[in-house]
């Protein structure tokens, strides 16, 4: 008996290793079309932004972090890090000086891949520091401060974490890759958008779904979209 259980647990064992090696070329696949990793990395963000979450008493993390005298010195991303697969990066990092201090520059122009976008689109600025494509909502990754998850009773899933942008991208490392959606879309430095030819702008929620918004949506759902606990009504025919 012993041996035949054994053996059904083998049998097991093999055909998970078989679906398991069926479904990562599959997905590979789809991360490396333009549409897919676009997908791909906005999730992994909110997956990333919920392993912190966890870690820390159902925080999120701080939209930029400042000194004592109230210099912001780094960003969200830079925090998430460890959560993003990229640990040996964040070791790299000193958080007691500022971001764009000589000792910190090298781990500022480490690339990112899950920071990416659209895979045409310019990764590096010119003093040679690595690009993001996204951008946080300001609304719910603060300047200076965190929010307690618990605060978000508008819904994880009526509430947006990220989004992608079309113009202005800032390295990954900056202190401040924070916009308002309430400021509408478009292509503006200030605004989230599109460089793809499309009527729609991705964007990743709270509870980790990834949403496409139609780009005529109006500002007050976006704002409303945008706020975690501001108790607006909207419907999803909405956006």
């Amino acid at each position: 008996m012993k041996r035949r259980n054994a053996l059904q647990v083998l049998v097991g064992l093999a055909i998970v290793l078989v679906i398991v090696g069926a479904l990562l070329p599959a997905t590979q696949r789809i991360r490396e079309t333009p549409w897919g990793e676009l997908r791909f990395n906005q999730r992994s963000i909110a997956i990333a932004t919920e392993n912190y979450s966890r870690g820390f008493d159902g925080i999120l993390p701080h939209g930029t972090s400042t000194d004592l005298n109230d210099r912001e010195m780094h960003g969200w991303m830079s925090a998430i890090l460890p959560y993003a697969d990229e640990d040996r990066v964040y070791r790299m990092i000193r958080f007691d000086l500022p971001w764009q201090a000589p000792e910190n520059r090298p781990a500022f122009r480490e690339p990112i891949r899950t920071y990416f976008g659209y895979y045409e689109l310019r990764r590096t600025d010119d003093a040679g520091f690595a690009l993001t494509h996204f951008e946080g909502n300001s609304h719910v990754l603060l300047r200076g401060k965190s929010l307690p998850i618990k605060d978000v009773t508008d819904g994880r899933s009526h509430t947006i974490l990220l989004g992608e942008v079309s113009a202005g991208f800032k390295p990954w490392g900056h202190p401040v890759n924070l916009r308002d959606p309430a400021a509408g879309i478009g292509a503006t430095h200030e605004q989230f958008g599109t460089p793809r030819p499309s009527t729609t702008v991705l964007f990743t929620m709270l509870d980790g779904s990834v949403r496409s918004i139609k780009a005529t949506v109006s500002p007050a759902v976006l704002k409303a979209l945008a706020t975690p606990a501001g108790g607006e009504k909207i419907d999803d025919s909405d956006w």
